[in-house]
Parts: C-alpha cells; structure tokens; sequence
C-alpha cells in the first residue's frame, strides 16, 4: 500500500515587486514630445480642420507683495508667569441657619417627588392589569384546550 511521504519541501513564495522605470531627465522628455510634434504630419490628416471652441478664461489678479530689504530682528521676550496665591475669604457667605433651611426644602421637595413617582406607578398597575389578566386567561385556555 502506497503511503504519503513525509518530507516536507518548504519553498519560499516569490514576492511581486513593483516595476521601477529609469528616470529620464526633463530636457529629453521634452525633446522627444517636442520631436513628435515637428513631425509631418501625413496629408490625409492636413484636410480635417478640428473644431475647438475657445472660451475665455478668468484669471484672478495675484496680490502684489512688497517685502523689504532689510527687517529688523524680533526680540524674544521670555514669559514668567507668576502663580497667584489664594486668599481664603474673611468671612463665610452662608450661615449654618441658611443651610438647615436648604436642606429642609430639599427634603420636601424629595417627599413631593416620591409621592409623585408612587402615584405614577399605582396608575401604570391599574392600566396593565385588565391586559395582563386577559393574557393569562388566553394561556390558561389554550393549553386545557390542546391537552385536556
């Protein structure tokens, strides 16, 4: 019986590179177009008068800048920066009285709010009880129906 060989061959895939082209310098680039173009051209080509409609361009006046001959250097200033130093106030602005008030309101305000929160939820309770009972009687029905 034939078995498969073992030996592992490892080959290294070839990479692409990308193709390099030698770099012409610009003079011959434009000797060779410029070669072309001196060219004669065959006479079957001198009959057809191409037409190119020619449309004016706008060309927006470029700013005029004058710089001077000489410019006097820049002084560099350095910049220290002086770091304030915090004064604690004489006095306080509020009272211990003035902070019992507040927190007095505030727990009002809280009581208010839970109140409103509970009435809120009792009413939600009333709207979803008719729908939730009428599902439960629906599940009730239909499986004494399919199985008993």
């Amino acid at each position: 019986m034939p078995t498969a060989s073992t030996a592992k061959t490892t080959t290294t895939r070839k990479r692409r590179t990308r193709k390099t082209t030698t770099p012409k310098s610009t003079a011959k680039v434009i000797k060779e177009i410029q070669a072309v173009l001196d060219a004669p051209t065959p006479k079957s080509l001198d009959k057809v008068q191409p037409t190119v409609k020619k449309t004016p361009v706008k060309r927006t006046p470029k700013a005029k800048v004058s710089t001077p001959k000489y410019q006097q250097p820049v002084e560099i200033k350095k910049v220290t920066e002086t770091k304030a130093t915090k004064v604690r106030p004489a006095k306080p602005n509020l009272t211990i009285a003035d902070y019992t008030a507040d927190i007095k309101v505030r727990w009002e305000i809280h009581q208010w709010e839970t109140q409103e929160l509970w009435n809120d939820v009792v009413k939600g309770y009333n709207n979803a009880k008719p729908f939730v009972i009428k599902s439960v009687d629906y599940v009730k029905e239909s499986y004494n129906r399919a199985f008993n």
